[in-house]
């Protein structure tokens, strides 16, 4: 009876294993080897540069914004506002706002008037949208500072003719070399990873708002928010869940497009905010949903059998060479992957960080059928 189960499970080891391969080699390595090259748009070019609403929701950020909005204010290009959304802070937003807006004309600071629903910022980014006199809308949070002044050039540069939506990158910010931020990072850069490659083989199913470019008409034909207006989270994968298709997302991976943004610093607050991102996953299209179980159970399936043969005895060299064949394929990958989302030092934790991930979807996948956070900050 105990061979008998140790054959199923090395059968099932096989097929995850399997599965990885395919997901390297026929998806992931779409973004490691994507050539296209954006046409960038000279800063000083004439006044037919597409104007651009750039929207930012705040709520109790004074600190935030007091560090990154400039940033924003003094991008290089010829048309655009910036339009912050103070989502019933307490603190001395507003007054940083103002004064920012006596040196910035194009600063709009829009108030949420409503009372509070405690559910998200939908509500706050919805206002911000509505007020918005430009029809691309660039979004991105008050803890983000763009890594370059030629964000909103570099994304508009992205927006083909025909498509209607681009995804960016949002890094978080390298603090220090303890285990939160090495983790932090590599998980950013893993989920670009797959919503970028995805989106490359016709398949977009989410974007991040931390950098996410849009058609405000995309919006309204979508009915904005309405669909998902009382999750606390959704605001970007699920409007990109439901708006985008084969045709109408392009991905920027210029570095000029990289957003920054301030990780959690404890590991505590990092489940906390995961496990929220975490319960959008059930609301996703079916298929999406079916592909990324894949990729995850098969990930886990690697890791569960390996350890679980290894433990009886059960086929030894034979679990170690296949274990070994898939490690040196995800560790090329990823020091492309690493190079070109601009973070090259996290290759030395590849094996770790592998690992780490058959952890990470063991522990918070059921967050994604418990619970429901109502919270966005």
């Amino acid at each position: 009876m105990l061979y008998f189960l140790l054959n199923i499970v090395f059968f099932l080891f096989l097929i995850a294993t399997l599965v990885q391969f395919g997901y390297w080699i026929l998806v992931f390595s779409k973004l490691i080897f994507y050539k296209k090259n954006q046409k960038n748009i000279v800063p000083n070019e004439t006044k037919s540069a597409t104007p651009v609403s750039v929207v930012i929701c705040a709520h109790n950020e004074e600190k935030k914004l007091q560090l990154n909005l400039y940033r924003i204010l003094t991008q290089c290009y010829h048309s655009f506002e910036v339009i912050v959304v103070d989502d019933h802070s307490v603190d001395n937003s507003l007054s940083i706002l103002y004064e920012l807006q006596k040196k910035f004309s194009y600063l709009r600071i829009i108030k949420n008037t409503y009372i509070k629903n405690n559910v998200g910022k939908k509500e706050a980014l919805a206002l911000g949208i509505s007020a918005a006199k430009h029809d691309i809308l660039l979004l991105t949070d008050a803890d983000c500072i763009p890594d370059s002044e030629f964000w909103i050039r570099d994304m508009m540069a992205a927006l083909d003719t025909g498509k209607k939506m681009v995804l960016g990158f949002s890094p978080y910010q390298k603090i220090d070399d303890q285990s939160v931020n090495i983790w932090i990072r590599f998980e950013a850069i893993y989920t670009a990873l797959q919503y970028m490659s995805f989106a490359i083989c016709k398949i977009p199913y989410m974007g991040v708002g931390r950098n996410l470019l849009y058609h405000k008409d995309l919006y309204i034909k979508n009915n904005g928010f309405e669909a998902h207006r009382n999750i606390a989270s959704g605001d970007d994968d699920l409007f990109v869940n439901a708006a985008a298709n084969a045709q109408n997302v392009a991905i920027s991976l210029a570095p000029n497009t990289f957003v920054t943004s301030a990780p959690k610093e404890t590991w505590g607050a990092y489940i906390r905010q995961k496990r929220r991102h975490f319960t959008t996953g059930k609301h996703y299209k079916l298929g999406h949903q079916l592909l990324l179980a894949a990729l995850a159970a098969s990930h886990c399936g690697h890791y569960g059998g390996a350890f679980i043969l290894l433990l009886s005895g059960s086929h030894i060299e034979l679990i170690v060479l296949i274990y070994l064949a898939r490690l040196m394929l995800v560790t090329i990958g990823y020091n492309f992957v690493f190079q070109r989302f601009q973070d090259p030092s996290l290759r030395f934790w590849t094996p770790i960080l592998d690992l780490g991930l058959a952890l990470y979807y063991a522990i918070l996948s059921p967050a994604i059928w418990i619970g429901n956070n109502r919270t966005w900050n």
